[in-house]
C-alpha cells in the first residue's frame, strides 16, 4: 500500500461514494431472500405428501434449497460485480 501524500486531499469525493440506488436493492434483496426461505417453510406440508417424507427428511429438503439458493446467489452475485467492472466481460457470455 502507497501511503506517500500525492498532494491532493485523502477525503472520499462525490466519485468515491456509492450510488444512490445501493441501499434499495440490497433491501430488496434481503426481502428476497426472507420470502424464499419463507416460501420453502410454507411449502413444507405439502412437500413432505409428495415426497412421502416428513421430519427429519424434510429439514434436508430446506437445507438443499437453501445451500442451491445460497450457492445461485454467490455465482450472481459474482456475475454482476463482473459486468459492473467490465462492460466487455459482461456483453461476451462465451466468456463465463
Amino acid at each position: 500500500m502507497d501511503t506517500t501524500a500525492t498532494g491532493s486531499s485523502r477525503h472520499p469525493t462525490a466519485t468515491n461514494r456509492p450510488p444512490r440506488l445501493t441501499l434499495p436493492v440490497v433491501l430488496v434483496g434481503v426481502v428476497i431472500v426472507a420470502m424464499s426461505i419463507s416460501g420453502t417453510a410454507v411449502a413444507l406440508p405439502s412437500i413432505g405428501r409428495d415426497l412421502g417424507a416428513s421430519g427429519a427428511s424434510l429439514n434436508w429438503v430446506v437445507a438443499g434449497y437453501n445451500l442451491a439458493f445460497a450457492a445461485m446467489t454467490l455465482i450472481a452475485g459474482s456475475a454482476a460485480a463482473g459486468c459492473s467492472s467490465s462492460r466487455r466481460w459482461c456483453s461476451r457470455p462465451d466468456s463465463w
